[in-house]
């Protein structure tokens, strides 16, 4: 074989190479891996034997891990018994010089589906007990835990959706700090309205969904909440003067299968689909925003961790709901700190990334495979900053309100980093079944990558998406003036994308940014 190389301005020269008969196979030490233990966990465990007669907690299981992890000789599996595992706080993996959940010498903590069951990891509320409050209008209502909140609801594993108006609703007129109502129709005596300040004023722009929160209405004007009001129009677009829909008000809740829950008393409002039996249905709202985090240090990164099997489902994503709101930038980021809209370079650094209903940082060698993200409130799985050598292989992601996978930072840590631990490199995103992304925040993709390098993206099927199908880069050229970003050598290959573009524009099946 021939090489020709280039070497310098002046010189070249021929190398040519030899290669004896001989043939390296490298194969997986995990496909014959030792198993050093096996615990059980149960929804309903407790105690620290978990054992399969005595399960744990999932919390107990990883805490179990946690004193025979330090000098592994076996992988350490964790078996999921069968059930909904409700969490009331996020289930947290952490690495770093002490007591950690990585596996070591090469092993891995893996967390399984137990054969033949279908376990689901929820940050759900399930809610009972409707009766029936108009029979008129045909709505029922229910309690729910004090200080519920939540953007989600869903009924028989069906997404609900949050009481609103109308698409583009006429009468609106801009002005600096929000609109002017309508004179006559519904939203004219929107001042009468309960509860203003949780109202959501949507607006649909070819690349942008974005959406904000009320902060008060007084006679005809309505005042948007700042600083989200500020920062959504921070480069000028959209423009402010039309409205594409009014959202989370108990007065719009006319249309069947249409939710509100109205946090100063508790009680969440029901208009059933035709053919739902409101004493026999099951109701779950997302309440906990993230289900699991994983991080890292620099020089401790969490490692060697698999997820297989697993359902991650019903978490929700409650900043939009506040002043801030969601001033949409494009893929699920967000304008955070910069008013000025004839400052491209300022308010490219001024943005931030969606969180994620799953989510790590810091973390190398981690497997997800098999398993299910479905009915999430924001981003389904995110790596963040420090993500190396990491695999995302024949998963489902299904209903969920942002991004599906998403990858990489937009900060100076992730497209400068001053530490080439913080890149992002080596990891893989294959065989993937991604749909239905971008319920909730329509500009958001089947897989996001920003910054990263060496990264394999190959055979997902991607479709029915608001959107893009992918989208690597970040920073339109401006971050570029800091020198060469950190992202190179990405592959994208042999994916099936269709049925994209469906509700916005100015995207594609393959959407690349910046240098």
């Amino acid at each position: 074989m021939t090489f020709y190389c280039r070497c310098s301005k002046n010189r070249s020269f021929t190398v040519k190479v030899f290669f004896a008969a001989a043939v390296l196979i490298f194969l997986p030490r995990s496909a014959s891996a030792a198993v050093q233990a096996i615990y059980y966990a149960s929804p309903t465990g407790s105690g620290n034997a978990c054992t399969r007669s005595a399960p744990c907690s999932l919390e107990g299981s990883r805490d179990k891990v946690r004193t025979v992890n330090s000098n592994m000789t076996g992988d350490i599996e964790v078996r999921l018994l069968n059930g909904t595992y409700t969490l009331t706080s996020t289930f947290t993996l952490i690495g770093r010089a002490a007591a950690h959940d990585s596996g070591t010498n090469g092993y891995n903590i893996i967390y399984k589906a137990d054969t033949g069951a279908a376990p689901v990891i929820s940050g759900g509320e399930v809610i009972t007990d409707f009766t029936l409050h108009d029979a008129g209008k045909n709505i029922y209502k229910a309690s729910v835990s004090s200080g519920l909140d939540t953007r989600q609801f869903y009924v028989n594993s069906v997404r609900a959706v949050r009481a609103r108006g109308d698409d583009s609703p006429s009468g609106f007129r801009v002005t600096s700090t929000g609109f002017t109502l309508p004179s006559s129709g519904i939203y004219s005596n929107m001042a009468s309205w309960g509860n203003p300040q949780n109202i959501e004023f949507a607006q649909k722009w070819a690349w942008q969904l974005r959406r904000y929160s009320v902060g008060s209405i007084s006679g005809t004007a309505v005042t948007m909440a700042q600083p989200g009001w500020g920062y959504a129009h921070a480069n000028n677009q959209p423009p402010r003067n039309y409205v594409s829909w009014v959202e989370n008000a108990y007065e719009l809740l006319d249309a069947p299968g249409e939710w509100y829950l109205d946090k100063s008393t508790d009680t969440l409002y029901y208009k059933p689909r035709s053919g739902e039996n409101m004493s026999t249905a099951f109701f779950v709202a997302a309440k906990l925003e993230t289900l699991v985090s994983g991080s890292g240090t620099l020089a401790h990164p969490l490692s060697n961790i698999q997820f297989k099997g697993i359902i991650f489902s019903y978490n929700t994503w409650l900043e939009p709901n506040g002043s801030l709101g969601y001033p949409d930038f494009q893929t699920g980021v967000v304008h955070r700190g910069n008013n000025d809209p004839h400052n491209p370079f300022a308010w490219s650094l001024h943005s931030y990334k969606t969180p994620g209903g799953v989510t790590f940082s810091n973390t190398h060698n981690m497997v997800i495979k098999n398993s299910t993200f479905t009915h999430m409130g924001n981003t389904a799985l995110n790596f963040d900053t420090g993500s190396k050598n990491n695999l995302i292989d024949y998963n489902t992601f299904k209903d969920i309100s942002g991004n599906g996978i998403a990858l990489g930072g937009v900060s100076v840590a992730d497209h400068h980093p001053s530490d080439e631990r913080k890149i992002n490199k080596g990891n893989v995103i294959s065989n993937n079944d991604i749909t239905a992304i971008g319920v909730e925040y329509y500009g958001t993709v089947g897989i996001f990558i920003t910054y990263a390098q060496d990264t394999l993206i190959k055979h997902n099927t991607i479709y029915e998406l608001p959107y893009s199908g992918i989208t690597m880069g970040w920073g339109w050229g401006y971050v570029d003036t800091l020198g060469t970003p950190a992202a190179k050598n990405n592959t994208v290959r042999g994916n099936k994308i269709y049925e994209i573009m469906r509700t916005l524009k100015d995207g594609g099946s393959i959407y690349t940014l910046g240098k």
